[in-house]
């Protein structure tokens, strides 16, 4: 690979959170604030390494104060709201080596590499799919994929997998299978071949899922991916009492 992709990983997440690569060794807590979570009870909790990355909305950090944020456990976190509790998590996999698992398609099924450019193509496999699925398998026609391999069975479209590239080369890759068509085995295939694709253009494969799609995480380990961490997503229902308290006076 061009990329070394643990250094290309970390760096990534080291950018999000603005700090520097060699903080990520050093233990305490990088506080990012995250519009996007503006009006919801929730932040991220990971920790790829030694120092822990929480991302919270600006009303949060605003509410607990960047001192307390900035050294506070995960227990002395919880403590400063009411109806605490772990909401997802979600594994962060990378494909680290060369080394490409062998792969074929089962009978019957056909496999195209598909133009970025063909909106069409996609766009007559996604209206086969719930938006949910859609949502999950992070697909936009309109921001596409820098490979695409759709697979057809007949006449039928039945899975799409592609991957979108982040910055400094770390790319996304991503699966969706028609559920009447999973567990078939054309869905580990698929991966195989582009995440071949993304190692051969210089990319780190990246596999992003979470705990409750077991089959997603499966196909990703079958494929060679390496567990890195879990980013945990906590919410809660209004601050605790004494956090209040301390606000109002």
């Amino acid at each position: 690979m061009k990329n070394m992709p643990l250094e290309t990983l970390f760096s990534v997440f080291a950018d999000i959170s603005k700090i520097k690569v060699a903080e990520l060794d050093v233990p305490g807590n990088a506080i990012r604030i995250y519009p996007d979570l503006s009006g919801k009870n929730q932040l991220y909790f990971s920790q790829p390494k030694e120092k822990v990355l929480i991302s919270v909305s600006p009303e949060t950090a605003a509410a607990l104060s960047s001192d307390f944020l900035g050294q506070c456990t995960l227990g002395e976190l919880a403590s400063r709201f009411e109806g605490w509790e772990l909401e997802d998590r979600y594994p962060h996999l990378i494909k680290d080596d060369d080394q490409i698992i062998p792969y074929t398609y089962p009978p019957g099924f056909e496999v195209r590499s598909i133009d970025p450019g063909d909106k069409e193509a996609t766009r007559s496999f996604l209206t086969l799919n719930s938006d949910s699925d859609i949502d999950d398998a992070m697909i936009d026609v309109d921001d596409p994929d820098e490979e695409i391999r759709i697979a057809y069975f007949g006449k039928v479209l039945v899975a799409y997998a592609g991957y979108r590239v982040w910055q400094k080369g770390l790319a996304d890759v991503g699966i969706l299978v028609r559920p009447d068509f999973r567990g078939r085995g054309v869905g580990t295939s698929l991966v195989a071949e582009v995440t071949a694709a993304c190692i051969k253009n210089g990319r780190v494969p990246l596999w992003r899922t979470w705990d409750k799609n077991p089959g997603s995480l499966k196909v990703a380990l079958n494929n060679g991916y390496r567990l890195i961490w879990k980013t945990e997503i906590y919410q809660w229902e209004r601050l605790s009492r004494e956090s209040r308290y301390s606000l109002e006076t």
